[in-house]
């Protein structure tokens, strides 16, 4: 779950951002943006979905790749135990 203060190091950016300050300037939209799905691990955010990788995550390389899918499914195709 995203708490206040929150930052991650964008691939690509200079130092750090707070996720409030990256989710204002990608104009995610203020009702979507506690549910938007996060790849966290090592203490971090590692993936913010759809938009952008921690820079230590993009800096990974030479080691294990490990591919991570995003589905999204609409409200009546879940199955009524999963909402």
């Amino acid at each position: 779950r995203r708490r206040p203060g929150d930052r991650f190091r964008p691939a690509g950016g200079r130092g750090s951002r707070r996720i409030q300050d990256f989710f204002v300037d990608r104009k995610v939209p203020r009702q979507l943006r506690d549910a938007w799905p996060m790849l966290v691990g090592g203490g971090g955010i590692l993936w913010v979905a759809g938009l952008r990788a921690d820079a230590r995550a993009a800096d990974a390389g030479g080691g294990d790749v490990i591919w991570v899918g995003l589905i999204r499914e609409r409200e009546e195709e879940r199955p009524d135990d999963a909402r």
